[in-house]
């Protein structure tokens, strides 16, 4: 039996859960609106050129040829578009975004921000009142994991918050070992923000 056909969205979601380490193997089900507006999500975090691109491929499912000669691109740039915008998409970032649905992940990020706050506050009450605001300095990690914290896109404490519900986040930077990891589950814990509810948290103290 061939492998099943899908059509958009699921068939770009396929090709996402193939590339992912933490989705790889799992069954492909129809995914729900709130999941499809996940993914119309994660697709418009990307620059417009690479959304538009994986668009007319799984959506319009026009051959790389002919996207090139609609988009006025190299047959060999819209391939390496296609391969890293399906990459990237499966990045746990991106993935949690069609796991949860839009509306369910930005809920749950939202109750679970706020008992962040008040544990923080509880445990320290002269903390900044927008704590989730302070730029990222403020937790004073050595250059290496404040360097490799920006160029992922962490460039404030809330950041740092959001990025520790993401499954593996930390675990896929290449020049952070499990010291480093540590460390910073270990800061964001000791200031009450993240507890055992934030999956990389959970995960990291479980290595």
């Amino acid at each position: 039996m061939g492998k099943k056909k899908y059509e958009y969205p699921e068939n770009l979601w396929d090709a996402v859960v193939q590339r992912s380490k933490e989705l790889k193997g799992n069954r492909i089900q129809k995914l729900s609106p709130d999941q499809e507006a996940g993914l119309e999500f994660a697709l418009s975090c990307f620059p417009e050129e690479y959304g538009t691109v994986i668009r007319l491929r799984y959506k319009e499912s026009l051959s790389e040829k002919k996207i090139a000669e609609r988009m006025d691109l190299e047959a060999d740039r819209v391939h390496r578009m296609i391969l890293m915008g399906v990459k990237y998409l499966a990045k746990p970032q991106y993935i949690i975004y069609v796991v949860e649905g839009l509306e369910n992940h930005n809920r749950n990020l939202g109750v679970q921000k706020e008992r962040s706050i008040e544990n923080a506050k509880r445990l320290h009450p002269d903390l900044p009142e927008n704590i989730l605001e302070e730029p990222i300095s403020f937790l004073k990690f050595n250059t290496r994991i404040y360097n490799a914290l920006k160029r992922h896109k962490v460039d404030t404490v809330g950041d740092l918050l959001d990025a520790l519900r993401l499954p593996k986040w930390i675990q896929s930077f290449s020049n952070i070992g499990e010291q480093s990891q540590r460390e910073i589950v270990q800061k964001m814990e000791a200031l009450g923000l993240a507890d055992d509810s934030y999956v990389t948290v959970k995960n990291i103290k479980q290595q």
